[in-house]
């Protein structure tokens, strides 16, 4: 969810995933990300240019030129990169509308991975079903306090996975993707975090004045 160019689609389908979903609003990474598909022959992703959010609706869209994958839906960011210029409106929707899970066998195991700078709470409320799906184990998330208008939103984002019956937290890398089976997330190279351990380390800085930003890793036992 926030496909980008598809770097994680790419590691899960090296891992031997059965069925990927890519979702992105940006029209020009998504093409490009098709076109790897394509040249794969990789018949089990399935990429979609629309954003994740909690309804059906319509965003303003601005784009960072000289960092693409930090782009970004107007509504909802801090917008305080000078240099972000509108594209365009792009289409939202929410997983719950857009993915039956009925469709999935009951031994199915559903990961997910989020990063849609600044979004996210709005794409968390709309995948409820998935959420509290037992066959949901793990939620893969980047948290950047730095995007948001409030950072009272990050505790908000927290407390929503943990509501879901995500009781494990895990300090992760993007490296340590790799290290999925594409069965349940191996989170035994990661730091473990309790809930206001990691809104601590969001508060604190990387850099003088710039406020952490954590891939964070959320388990179901």
């Amino acid at each position: 969810i926030g496909s980008y160019l598809g770097t994680h689609v790419c590691v899960a389908q090296l891992l031997g995933a059965n069925k990927i979903y890519a979702y992105d609003c940006n029209k020009l990474v998504t093409d490009k990300l098709n076109n790897t598909v394509k040249i794969n022959n990789w018949d089990n992703v399935i990429v979609n240019n629309i954003g994740l959010s909690d309804k059906k609706n319509k965003f303003k869209f601005k784009q960072i030129d000289y960092n693409i994958s930090a782009s970004y839906i107007e509504e909802t960011h801090n917008n305080y990169v000078p240099e972000a210029h509108f594209v365009d409106d792009v289409n939202v929707d929410s997983l719950n509308s857009l993915i039956d899970l009925n469709n999935f066998s009951e031994d199915s195991n559903f990961l997910i991975k989020i990063d849609v700078e600044a979004h996210e709470l709005y794409a968390l409320n709309g995948m409820s079903n998935i959420l509290q799906d037992k066959r949901t184990k793990n939620l893969i998330i980047e948290l950047a306090p730095l995007l948001l208008k409030d950072f009272n939103i990050v505790i908000s984002i927290i407390d929503l996975i943990i509501s879901h019956g995500f009781n494990k937290i895990f300090l992760i890398f993007d490296v340590l993707i790799h290290h999925w089976d594409g069965n349940v997330f191996d989170t035994s190279l990661c730091e473990q975090l309790t809930r206001d351990s990691l809104i601590t380390r969001l508060r604190q800085p990387i850099d003088i004045g710039k406020p952490s930003l954590l891939e964070v890793a959320f388990e179901k036992e």
